[in-house]
C-alpha cells in the first residue's frame, strides 16, 4: 500500500497530509498578448516564404515562353519580352494576392496587440491610436513594403523609346 492509504486506515482519512501544489512557473500578464504575437509573427514567416516561392515560380512560368525583340543598330542586343499570359499564370497572380493580403491583415493585427499591450501596461494612454504611439510610421513603411506583388489582370508593357539616337 502507499503510503497516504496507509495514513489513513491507521488514523482516519482526516490526518492524510494535503498534497503540496507545486508553484512552478507563472504566466506573465501579458502572456496571452505575447503569445497571440507569436503566433502572428509565425504566421507572416510562413506566408512572406510562400510569396516568396511563388513569386520565383510565377517568374520562372511567366518567362517560360518569350519573344525577341529585334536589336535597332548592330550595337545592340535583343530584347526578350515575356509572352506566357495563360490562365496558370493568372492563378499564381491571384494566390499570391491573396496571401499578400493575409500578410497586411497579420501585420495590422500585429500591431494592433502591441498596442494594446502599451495601454495596458500604462506605457501609452487609454486614447492613444497607431499615430499618437509612434507606430504609425513603421506600420506604413511595412505595409508599402509588403503590397508590392504582381497584380492579377495586369500587365506593364512599357515602351522604351531610343534617348541617344545614333
Amino acid at each position: 500500500m502507499q503510503e497516504k492509504e496507509k495514513l489513513a486506515l491507521e488514523n482516519g482519512p482526516e490526518h492524510v497530509p494535503m498534497a503540496r501544489v507545486p508553484k512552478g512557473l507563472k504566466f506573465h500578464r501579458f502572456h496571452t498578448q505575447y503569445e497571440s504575437q507569436r503566433w502572428i509573427v509565425r504566421q507572416m514567416g510562413f506566408n512572406g516564404m510562400l510569396s516568396l516561392c511563388l513569386g520565383v515560380g510565377l517568374n520562372e512560368l511567366k518567362w517560360s515562353v518569350y519573344d525577341t525583340i529585334p536589336p535597332r543598330t548592330a550595337s545592340e542586343g535583343p530584347v526578350y519580352s515575356p509572352a506566357n499570359q495563360s490562365t496558370t499564370v493568372e492563378v499564381f497572380k491571384w494566390i499570391v494576392s491573396i496571401n499578400v493580403m493575409m500578410l497586411l491583415l497579420n501585420l495590422y493585427r500585429f500591431y494592433a496587440i502591441t498596442l494594446e499591450i502599451g495601454k495596458a501596461s500604462g506605457v501609452l494612454l487609454p486614447q492613444d491610436t497607431f499615430y499618437s504611439a509612434g507606430l504609425l510610421g513603421s506600420y506604413v513603411a511595412e505595409f508599402i513594403i509588403l503590397m508590392i506583388h504582381s497584380i492579377p489582370g495586369v500587365e506593364f508593357n512599357i515602351q522604351v523609346l531610343p534617348l541617344f539616337p545614333i
